[in-house]
């Protein structure tokens, strides 16, 4: 029968490459894709959906799972498959969007609005998988990013990061953060929908998945002067001084990034003064991380410099050596 064969691909794919690439070769693609557009129950639409998952994780696949508009077709799909099923299909989805043919597809089958919807009516992974097709949408596209918006996407997402799943958590984080990017006008959205809380909870209580998309997010918002005085006020800098000396590279470079725009008032350079950042800032352009961290770290301390009474600290410090070192770069 037509389940058993699903469910017998599905496991053989699930196996090895070696068999998924056979399964190509020999036209399932074409196959597969019928099946699960054609399929009256989930016994049978599932397991296609599996195999056809399979294949678009295999790299040197991925020219011929395309070339048969398989985004297209699997994102069409999407507004009426079980809950079951769209694990599978978002999970597909998510491999096919980071390719720029995999997302032309998608946008092609208008799918923002379905995956909007499994971002609220999901599985708790069909949730995370459609919130990586969105946050793969949204990078650096400024059409996608409004519509995500306009579609209601900001609310689900923010309601997952009071998930306790930390998967699930770091990527609605890490979409929260695509969306904003490049647009800070945006971030205004998120605030409103309630994002900031859960977003700067993060900072502090977030796996090290989170801790990075949930500082990107902040210092992507802190560039729209509205947002930057909610997140003054919300928290101020001492989340972000903190990560100087307790994140990951990538976290002390967000950091810094947001305390840069923090910065800007005497207040909060007052408050960064007291919480011993300069001697972490220092710590910063020493380790040679990179251009980025150095100019972050390099405009706080151009910031703290505004105020006279830190002018001591700063020279004791070591900071104008290791500016000159920046400068000859």
């Amino acid at each position: 029968s037509q389940r058993v064969a699903a469910e017998t691909l599905a496991a053989l794919a699930r196996s090895c490459e070696s068999c998924q690439v056979a399964i190509a070769d020999a036209g399932g693609v074409s196959v597969l894709l019928r099946l699960a557009s054609t399929a009256s129950n989930d016994a049978v639409q599932q397991p296609a959906l599996v195999v056809l998952c399979e294949l678009c994780s295999h790299e040197q696949l991925q020219a011929e799972v395309l070339g048969h508009d398989t985004a297209a077709h699997i994102a069409s799909l999407l507004g009426r498959l079980s809950v079951a099923c769209q694990e599978s299909a978002t999970a597909a989805l998510k491999v096919l969007a980071g390719t720029c043919e995999g997302r032309a597809q998608i946008i092609a089958a208008r799918a923002i609005p379905s995956l909007v919807k499994i971002l609220s009516n999901g599985s708790l992974q069909g949730q995370a998988m459609a919130a990586g097709v969105l946050e793969c949408l949204a990078s650096n596209d400024a059409d996608n990013q409004v519509e995500i918006i306009d579609c209601g996407g900001v609310k689900p997402l923010v309601s997952l990061l009071a998930r306790g799943d930390t998967q699930v958590h770091a990527q609605a984080s890490a979409t929260l953060e695509s969306l904003v990017a490049g647009r800070p006008e945006l971030a205004l959205s998120v605030i409103e929908a309630g994002g900031l809380d859960p977003l700067v909870k993060s900072l502090a209580h977030g796996d090290r998945g989170t801790q990075v998309s949930a500082t990107r997010a902040l210092h992507s918002m802190a560039a729209c002067p509205k947002s930057l005085a909610a997140i003054g006020s919300r928290c101020g800098s001492s989340p972000f001084v903190a990560l100087l000396e307790t994140g990951s590279t990538s976290v002390k470079e967000q950091a810094a990034g947001a305390l840069s725009r923090l910065a800007a008032d005497v207040g909060h350079r007052e408050d960064m003064v007291a919480a011993g950042t300069i001697p972490l800032l220092v710590k910063l352009l020493k380790a040679n991380g990179g251009a980025e961290p150095a100019a972050h770290a390099a405009a706080v301390l151009g910031s703290l410099a505004l105020d006279a009474s830190n002018e001591s600290a700063l020279v004791d410090a070591g900071v104008i050596p290791l500016l000159l070192r920046l400068v000859r770069l």
